[in-house]
């Protein structure tokens, strides 16, 4: 909600639970929604619920730390009033309206203006026909935690930002912002190239007794639901995979010990895998253009090979000299890579990097 969301607003303004506006098209849209304003208070509680009002983010916006990163907005429109020209209320997922959720300025019910936030690097990641989230199951189960393409937006626009650090003043990126204007789903960069890292990853599975190898700062563990894992004694908290709960994801941080997953009833081996970085090697991806230059960085590889998603499947995509690669037609406006490396030991197993780049 970045510029607030009006059912908070509506909430902090409930007389005695009731509604009370002279504006008779505010006590029309209190009337139906008092239910839910109630329920948001209930959830979160005052402090959150006034922190969410446009009053609390007009205040703190122009005052945010966000700088040239790149920050994708998602929307749901689920819910519609039927009031034209009124974005801030509607549509909405239920909780914000387009306007608020997309960090658009937008007019309030008097037809004051509530201004943008200042975001140099602001991409449109779709609006979709859902609701805020399961606490409003009761106007549609569908909602933007629980979708699959919600999910691989979320996925592809993380994997769009490099490596190199986003909030320091930036006047390049800055001002690929600023010039965009109404494209703003395209990629902020220098000039016209794209420049990703990515590390490369090999998976190591638990073995019977559920023991993992000591991790690394930036391995993280998968498990399929039912299984717990732990650092000594201390047990990792688990995050769903992109709203999908049959799998999840452990951050082991600092742990300074070997790992160990359990099966959390019954017998049986843990189903559970270590994704481990390789820190003597990492992927760069520069791209010019329909050209794209990719290097292995760090313990020379013995091989390595690039493959492309077409929509349907993977393909093959040729290198010539120094790992360049003309990049091929798809549809939509991003495409997949993954880039497969084996060291120079015999038997060597791969180590495996992912990148989307956005067309």
């Amino acid at each position: 909600p970045h510029t607030g969301s009006y059912l908070a607003d509506l909430a902090l303004e409930l007389k005695n639970g009731r509604c009370d506006f002279s504006n008779p098209v505010e006590q029309r849209i209190c009337d139906v929604l008092v239910p839910l304003a109630k329920l948001i208070v209930a959830e979160l509680g005052p402090t959150a619920t006034e922190q969410l009002t446009n009053d609390f983010l007009a205040t703190w916006n122009p005052q945010q730390r966000i700088g040239n990163c790149p920050v994708s907005v998602i929307a749901g429109d689920h819910v519609n009033f039927g009031i034209p020209f009124l974005g801030y209320y509607t549509p909405s997922d239920g909780l914000v309206g387009l306007d608020s959720a997309q960090a658009k300025e937008a007019l309030d019910l008097d037809g004051h203006l509530i201004p943008a936030p200042d975001i140099p690097d602001l991409r449109d990641a779709g609006v979709y026909n859902v609701v805020h989230g399961s606490s409003l199951r009761l106007i549609d189960k569908k909602n933007l935690l629980n979708q699959p393409q919600i999910s691989e937006q979320v996925a592809e626009n993380t994997m769009l930002t490099g490596a190199e650090p986003c909030n320091q003043p930036s006047s390049a990126v800055a001002r690929a912002g600023s010039d965009r204007g109404a494209d703003a789903g395209s990629s902020a960069s220098t000039g016209d190239a794209q420049q990703l890292r990515a590390p490369l990853y090999r998976m190591v599975a638990a073995d019977r007794n559920g023991r993992l190898p000591k991790p690394g700062a930036e391995d993280f563990v998968v498990s399929k639901d039912g299984v717990s894992v732990r650092c000594g004694y201390s047990k990792l908290r688990p995050i769903p995979v992109l709203g999908d709960r049959r799998l999840r994801v452990h951050h082991p941080r600092k742990c300074r010990d070997g790992l160990r997953a359990r099966k959390n009833e019954g017998e049986g081996v843990p189903r559970a895998m270590l994704l481990r970085s390789n820190p003597r090697r990492h992927v760069l991806v520069r791209v010019e253009g329909e050209q794209a230059r990719i290097r292995i960085r760090g313990k020379a590889a013995r091989t390595f090979k690039v493959q492309f998603h077409n929509g349907k499947k993977w393909r093959q995509l040729e290198l010539g000299g120094r790992g360049r690669a003309a990049l091929p037609g798809t549809a939509g406006d991003s495409l997949k890579l993954r880039i497969r490396a084996k060291g120079k030991a015999r038997g060597a197993l791969a180590d495996t990097a992912n990148l989307t780049l956005q067309r």
